[in-house]
C-alpha cells in the first residue's frame, strides 16, 4: 500500500473523513490491470454504483467523494459525469494529462461535469503522463491544490514514492482535500 492514497488513509481519518479504498475487480487483476475502456465503462459505474450505495446504507447522510491518483483519475473523472447527485465531488490528483498518450484526461470533456471537482497536483511531478504544465484549459478553471517539495524519491518518475505520490508532502496535501470536502477553506498552494 504505497499508493497516495492508501498510504494516507490516516491522514483522512485524522481529518473526520472517513476512507473507502477500492481495488481493481477480481477480472481486472494483474499487471495490466483495469483498461481505460473498462474504466471509463458500464461494467466499472456498476460496481463503483453499488460499493456507494453501500457506504451510504452503512453511514447514512454521510457525503460521498470519488478520489483518485494518477491513472485511477480516469476512472474518477468519467464515474463524475455519470454519478452526478449520487456523490457530492471528485478529486483529481496527479491525473494524466498528457496529449500524446492514450487514455489521458487532456481530452476529457470537463464542462460536462455537473458536481464539485478538484485538482491536486505536484509542481514537481516528473512522470512524463502526469507533469504540471500539460493540464487542460479545463481542468485549469478547477478549484485546485498545488503541492510543492517533500521527500527525496524512493521511486521511479510514475510511482508513488516522490513528488507523483506527494511523497512527504501527504499530511498537508489530504489537510487540503479533506477542507475542500468539509467545505472549509482549504491551501491552495502548499510548499
Amino acid at each position: 500500500m504505497q499508493n497516495f492514497l492508501p498510504r494516507a488513509r490516516t491522514e483522512f481519518i485524522r481529518n473526520g473523513i472517513l476512507p473507502v479504498i477500492m481495488d481493481n475487480p477480481s477480472d481486472q487483476q494483474g499487471s495490466a490491470g483495469m483498461s481505460d475502456d473498462f474504466r471509463a465503462g458500464g461494467e466499472h459505474l456498476a460496481d463503483v454504483r453499488a460499493v456507494v450505495a453501500e457506504v451510504k446504507r452503512r453511514h447514512p447522510g454521510l457525503p460521498v467523494f470519488l478520489v483518485g491518483t494518477s491513472r485511477s483519475t480516469i476512472s474518477v473523472a468519467h464515474l463524475g459525469l455519470a454519478m452526478a447527485g449520487a456523490v457530492d465531488g471528485i478529486v483529481l490528483s496527479s491525473s494524466l494529462w498528457r496529449p500524446r498518450h492514450s487514455g489521458t484526461l487532456h481530452w476529457f470533456e470537463w464542462q460536462k461535469l455537473r458536481l464539485p471537482a478538484l485538482v491536486v497536483h505536484h509542481r514537481e511531478d516528473t512522470c512524463p503522463a502526469t507533469l504540471y504544465h500539460d493540464m487542460p484549459s479545463g481542468a485549469a478553471k478547477l478549484p485546485q491544490v498545488s503541492v510543492k517539495g517533500g521527500k527525496p524519491p524512493e521511486s521511479g518518475p510514475c510511482d508513488p514514492l516522490l513528488a507523483h505520490g506527494f511523497f512527504g508532502k501527504e499530511a498537508p496535501t489530504v489537510d487540503a482535500i479533506a477542507a475542500w470536502m468539509l467545505g472549509k477553506p482549504f491551501r491552495n498552494d502548499i510548499d
